[in-house]
């Protein structure tokens, strides 16, 4: 896949069937539009690209994200797509409907098809939606895919991130094409866990990311390719210290330092909530049977 930033020189010399949207956490109804552009492009003996905007402040900056868009990319990269055609949302803010069509989809991107949701909308002030790129376009040329829905609820990443800030993991999960994961660069922590019988890594949540609610979960961590039951815990460790957002994972089984190293850390199912415990022998002893009650849902899983 070809990652193209769009810049005023740029023209794409290849016709392709391109996805619009921004896509954060690629749930399914993102995967149904970015499906139907992979396989217009197959028909039509065309290349596959995906549009969107970089996550810069000037687009839905107050919008915690679902997942990074280094992830995100990668999965538009696992799908098959051609190209990645990234545009700066304040290069195209002030824009009409009809020039962001004409200078941007045509005349950039070399758009034969477009494919989005029934909910798209672009343009200033996000004036325009699918009828816009019909007229401009022809409506033969436009593929507008229906919401998707889950027991009649439509799925959106508004309502997954509202289910992950209150726990609701295996409910969002069902929405996303990937579990909520964490992915980052293990860090130097207390080392209490060791204390505990049960050493963790420590790993700090992405910028802007959607947090969940504080509490331990059931996880899996993938370390070098290879998966683990684990369980994790969000929150502020009230029993030691109470300050700051950390996520602290033991790893069922594993054995071996993990300092510098990244680990994906998916989350699967909220167990309980975070909570102070009177001493450290009952913390100790509520952390083994949170290990033992992440084993269960594990086993539950196969």
């Amino acid at each position: 896949m070809k990652t193209v930033l769009l810049n005023e020189e740029y023209r794409c010399k290849d016709s392709c069937v391109l996805a619009l949207g921004f896509f954060d956490g690629v749930h399914a109804g993102h995967k149904k539009i970015l499906s139907a552009a992979v396989d217009r492009a197959r028909v039509a003996g065309l290349y596959s690209a995906v549009f969107t905007f970089w996550d810069t402040d000037g687009f839905k900056s107050s919008v915690p994200r679902i997942m990074p868009e280094t992830q995100k990319f990668e999965i538009f990269r696992s799908m098959g797509f051609d190209y990645l055609f990234i545009c700066s949302f304040d290069d195209v803010r002030e824009m009409s409907g009809e020039d962001f069509v004409r200078k941007v989809l045509l005349d950039k991107c070399s758009a034969r098809f477009v494919v989005c949701g029934e909910n798209f909308r672009f343009g200033h002030d996000r004036s325009s939606a699918a009828d816009t790129l019909g007229k401009a376009l022809g409506a033969d040329r436009v593929i507008v895919c229906e919401e998707e829905r889950q027991n009649g609820v439509c799925i959106s990443s508004t309502l997954i991130r509202s289910l992950i800030q209150n726990g609701d993991i295996e409910r969002a999960n069902s929405m996303l094409s990937a579990p909520y994961s964490l992915e980052g660069e293990v860090l130097h922590g207390k080392e209490l866990g060791r204390r505990l019988d049960a050493p963790t890594l420590n790993q700090q949540f992405f910028d802007r990311s959607v947090l969940p609610k504080a509490g331990v979960y059931a996880t899996r961590a993938i370390v070098s390719g290879h998966a683990y039951p684990a369980v994790t815990n969000v929150g502020t460790r009230p029993t030691v210290d109470g300050h700051g957002i950390n996520a602290e994972t033991h790893i069922i089984g594993f054995e071996g330092d993990l300092y510098g190293h990244n680990v994906r850390i998916e989350f699967l199912k909220y167990l309980r909530g975070e909570r102070k415990f009177l001493s450290i022998d009952a913390l100790k002893a509520q952390i083994h049977k949170d290990i033992g009650d992440a084993i269960e849902y594990e086993r539950s899983m196969e």
